[in-house]
Parts: structure tokens; C-alpha cells; sequence
């Protein structure tokens, strides 16, 4: 008889050292997240597909996955094929796990709108000719968006049909010097009304007006402060410490109370694993504050911890609703909650998260921190820090005074020249 798998490993394997339990080396889960978690929304006005069964009513980061396209009239499938409907699906959930959840929304908003485009034609484009797409109707497309949406926009569209394409397997015909010369001309058409004002940075003035305005021993106020003052400390985006619904909480995307950590053996400093960023992917990043005299986020992480208790496997900034269960910290909520206390506060605005991230940066930088610095602890590359810092004035108004901010702070600090 013929050596089966399990007798050759046992043949080839040092006495001692093949494991009782076999290590699986196909198959294993791939986790697919959106698919269970995130509801579908009801679509908004004008933009209602035409009905179709290879169109499901899904959530928008489903559509990549979910919608599929046509084969063509009279097609026959050549060469390898998976042999079982569960393989094409692993294939499937693999390729469409490239794309972080908020990027995946905004490509099925894409996907959503190129649909539509299709369907209003007339005559309407056939299912068959909409995937693969060719280069003219991809360009035509972007050409009947422009001058009604800002360029960032017109490109999630864009790019939402070519990651369609790319999780189907269907082969994507427009070279990226026409579709980036579309998109740059698309940017440059774009009404004004559509391109976004500049978000105030929160000071620190602010960060303590809202401390006085929240009452920390009510559960929410408790959460909703230490995930601020964490993801200012840190210089940290906002999306990384909130989940955008309420069932959208997943364990390997979100931080979590076992993804805190205190080092001790120097100057104290609390690290937090962010386990998925759209940077890192599932490599995940550090993020990391020091205790503060005003506004401590270490303080404040500890009340809220105290209010809350998240368990360990939890949203770290979970907190107990007034129906007695458990919630994950939302981003609508957060901001709900910030926009209700400081209503009425002069100047204030409805907060947004990239206000929390200029806020940290700016007062950093005040504080004499080199950009050097202020740089790495916001996990910025080059590029994008120095096009961060052309674009906000706010941080860059203390260096260009005729009497610097910061000039007492230099006299004092810098050795005098001998």
C-alpha cells in the first residue's frame, strides 16, 4: 500500500518532534467582518439602483464582495476553475479583506454611484459591459461626475469600480496616466461648495472648558472624555478609538483594555496597540501619551476604567448605556455627546476628529517639541506631515510672528552664544 500523508511526515520527521495534532495548513477562518456586523441603509434619494439579484441591498463595505458581476452572453469558463462554490467564496473573502472597512465603504458608495450612472443611460449599459468595464465608459463616467463633486470624492469612485474589478477578477483596461489625468482635471472642476472648510484645531483651553461641562461619574462622560484625551495626547486619528456602529465593534480592528500598556522603568508612558490602522493594516501601531497636568489622559483613562470596567476583550472605551447594557464607543456618539456639552460655548463648533489631531500637533509644537518629533509620535511620513503643515495655518502662526510665540521659551531653554 502506498505511504499516506500522515506515514511520510512520520518518515521524514525526527522521533519526538511531529506534534499529536496535526498544524492545519488550509482553510483556516479568514475573518470577514462587515458581512455580519454593519446593517444596510436605506439608499438616499437619486441613488437607487435598478433592481437585480447580483445587486443585494447590502451595507456599502459589503458591495465589493457582494455584488457580482455578469458573465458575458454565451461565456464559457476556460482553464482552472475552483471546484467548489465554498473555494470561489474563500477566494473571494481574501481579495476583499485587502481593503480596510472604511475604505471599503467608500469604494461601495462608488460602486453605488456607477451603477446608477449605468442604469439612467439610455439606453441603459448592458450588466455585461459594466464589468470588465472599458476605459471609455470608466472615463465617461468620471467625466458625468465632475463639477458636482469634489476630486477626493470623483477618485473613491474611481477607485471603488477598480477594486470591484480586482476582487472579481475581471481585468481593468484604463492605464493609470489617463484615469490620474481624469482625476486631476475632475479636481479642478470641482464647485466650491463642495470642497470642505478648514477644521479649527481643539485647544487645550477647549479640552478644559469640556472637563468642566461633563459630569465623569456618569458612564458615558466618563468614556467619551478618556477617548478624547487619548487620542489627543497620542496625536491619534479618531476613527482609531471609536467604531463607526454600534455593531461594528471587532476585536481585530479595535482597541481593546488588553491592548494598554504602562512602561514604567523610565519616565511613565502608556502605549496603546491600535491592532489594524489603514496604514499598518493588520500589522497594527503604537500609540502613546505621558500624564498631563491639565487634562491627564491617564487620569482620565483610569476614572473611566473605574465607571465602566470594559472587559478585557471589550472596546476600550465601552461604557454601560441607560438600558443597563454594554456599548461600544461610536464615533456619532462621541461626537453627539462633545456637540451637546458645548453647546452654547462661544466659538464652538461641532467637533470634528481632524480638529482633535491639529489641537494635539499645534500644542505640541508650542510646547518647543521639534516637528521631528511631532511628527513620528503622529505616525506622519514625510510628505504627508509637510503637506499637513502647509495646509493649517494655525500651526504654523507662532513660527512666522514678527515676535515668535515661542521666543521666550528659546531665550530661556537655548545656552547663550560664546
Amino acid at each position: 500500500m502506498p505511504p499516506t500523508l500522515t506515514s511520510l511526515s512520520g518518515l521524514l520527521a525526527p522521533s519526538g518532534l511531529v506534534s499529536a495534532t496535526p498544524r492545519t495548513r488550509f482553510n483556516a477562518a479568514i475573518p470577514v467582518t462587515s458581512l455580519q456586523n454593519s446593517p444596510a441603509k436605506r439608499y438616499r434619494e437619486g441613488l437607487v439602483p435598478t433592481p437585480s439579484q447580483r445587486r443585494p441591498h447590502c451595507a456599502s463595505q459589503d458591495r465589493l464582495r457582494l455584488w457580482l458581476p455578469s458573465p458575458p452572453p454565451g461565456g464559457v469558463a476556460t482553464g482552472y476553475a475552483p471546484s467548489t462554490p465554498e473555494a470561489a467564496a474563500r477566494i473571494l473573502d481574501l481579495i476583499s479583506s485587502a481593503w480596510a472597512p472604511g475604505t471599503k465603504s467608500g469604494y461601495g458608495t462608488g460602486l453605488l454611484v456607477f451603477h446608477v450612472f449605468c442604469d439612467q443611460k439610455t439606453p441603459p449599459v448592458p450588466e455585461h459591459l459594466r464589468g470588465p468595464a472599458s476605459d471609455l465608459l470608466v472615463l465617461e463616467f468620471i467625466a458625468c461626475c465632475a463639477g458636482t463633486q469634489r476630486g477626493k470624492t470623483l477618485s473613491n469612485y474611481a477607485y471603488g469600480v477598480k477594486a470591484w474589478h480586482t476582487v472579481h477578477g475581471m481585468g481593468w483596461v484604463l492605464d493609470e496616466t489617463r484615469l490620474k489625468a481624469a482625476l486631476t482635471a475632475a479636481e479642478r472642476v470641482a464647485p466650491p461648495s463642495s470642497k470642505r472648510a478648514k477644521r479649527p484645531p481643539l485647544l487645550l483651553e477647549t479640552l478644559s472648558e469640556i472637563h468642566a461641562r461633563l459630569d465623569l461619574t456618569l458612564p458615558l462622560d466618563a468614556a467619551v472624555f478618556a477617548c478624547l484625551t487619548t487620542t489627543f495626547w497620542a496625536a491619534a486619528r479618531l476613527g482609531e478609538f471609536t467604531v463607526p456602529s454600534l455593531k461594528a465593534f471587532d476585536p481585530t480592528i479595535h482597541v481593546k483594555p488588553s491592548d494598554v500598556s504602562v512602561s514604567t522603568s523610565g519616565p511613565p508612558v502608556t502605549t496603546i496597540h491600535v491592532p489594524w490602522t489603514k496604514v499598518a493594516k493588520e500589522a497594527g501601531e503604537d500609540v502613546h501619551w505621558a500624564p498631563q497636568d491639565v487634562c491627564d489622559p491617564d487620569a482620565a483613562l483610569k476614572n473611566h476604567l473605574a465607571v465602566n470596567a470594559p472587559a478585557p476583550g471589550a472596546h476600550l472605551f465601552s461604557y454601560r448605556h441607560t438600558d443597563g447594557r454594554i456599548r461600544p464607543m461610536t464615533r456619532p456618539n462621541f461626537s453627539g455627546r462633545l456637540n451637546v456639552a458645548m453647546a452654547g460655548a462661544e466659538g464652538w463648533t461641532n467637533i470634528q476628529g481632524h480638529s482633535i489631531r491639529i489641537g494635539s500637533v499645534l500644542e505640541y509644537l508650542l510646547r518647543g517639541v521639534s516637528f521631528e518629533v511631532v511628527k513620528v509620535h503622529g505616525h506622519w511620513s514625510s510628505n504627508t506631515f509637510l503637506l499637513y503643515l502647509r495646509q493649517h495655518a494655525d500651526i504654523l502662526a507662532p513660527y512666522i510672528q514678527n515676535s515668535p510665540v515661542l521666543e521666550e521659551f528659546w531665550r530661556r531653554t537655548l545656552p547663550p552664544v560664546r
